[in-house]
């Protein structure tokens, strides 16, 4: 995770060590003086994508979406997803295993699942399925979800005990660092 998300700041003094993979070809293109643009491109990417952003549980789409919000607000163009859909996807699927731990993607993906779910409920009443065998599968999707937030509460938990775990560098806590010697 990035510590620090100050985007007047070049995202690639203060973290060196993103430029790799896709990065690295959004720095390499980057003709800009002090290769400003792709900085505030990453910048964005990572108030998008980093767990611990402010941004991050805000809905991906729409106008009071995140990447209307972030790309709107930081490189002034709303439409910044839309006409670099494949980059901004690609940039930020990237970031993620850069920076997130397989727990991580495993808890935003159950989710994403969850998310659809509840939209998925909320759009289809009773009264709009068109026969008994639709409206029995609705039931069950109904009381499925309890066993998805099951799966996700217990995703929470590994999770948070994966981060009780775990110190700088991704290393495991010792003795020590847990005040057991």
């Amino acid at each position: 995770m990035i510590q620090r998300q100050d985007s007047k700041l070049s995202i690639w003094e203060e973290h060196p060590d993103l430029i790799s993979g896709v990065i690295a070809d959004l720095y390499k293109k980057d003709k800009t003086k002090g290769k400003k643009r792709s900085s505030s491109i990453m910048w964005c990417i990572v108030m998008i994508y980093d767990d611990e952003s402010k941004y991050y549980n805000l809905p991906k789409d729409g106008v009071e979406g995140k990447f209307a919000i972030v790309f709107g607000d930081f490189l002034k163009d709303e439409e910044f997803y839309q006409k670099n859909k494949e980059l901004v996807d690609e940039l930020g699927l990237y970031y993620e295993k850069l920076c997130s731990t397989p727990a991580k993607r495993h808890l935003k993906s159950i989710e994403e699942l969850l998310d659809n779910r509840t939209k998925y409920l909320n759009e289809n009443k009773y009264t709009m399925l068109p026969s008994i065998k639709e409206a029995v599968e609705f039931d069950k999707l109904v009381v499925n979800t309890d066993k998805l937030t099951e799966t996700y509460e217990k995703a929470v938990k590994r999770l948070s005990n994966e981060k009780e775990t775990r110190v700088k560098g991704n290393a495991k806590r010792s003795l020590s660092d847990n005040d057991d010697i």
